[in-house]
């Protein structure tokens, strides 16, 4: 979000927290890097990366 949107980054990360939200993941995979995730976090952490800029 951060090289296509031009917004602070106190938004950034709340727009982030509610996408991780709304597709069910904790808010530890905020933090983490796609490979740190494991099981069932996998899909829905890339869903939530995908929705993040509204396509």
């Amino acid at each position: 979000m951060r090289e296509y949107l031009d917004m602070p980054p106190k938004l950034r990360r709340k727009i982030a927290r509610m996408k991780i939200d709304l597709v069910g993941c904790s808010a530890n995979a905020a933090h983490t890097y796609p490979t740190q995730l494991f099981g069932g976090i996998i899909k829905p952490a890339a869903l939530a990366r995908s929705l993040a800029l509204d396509p």
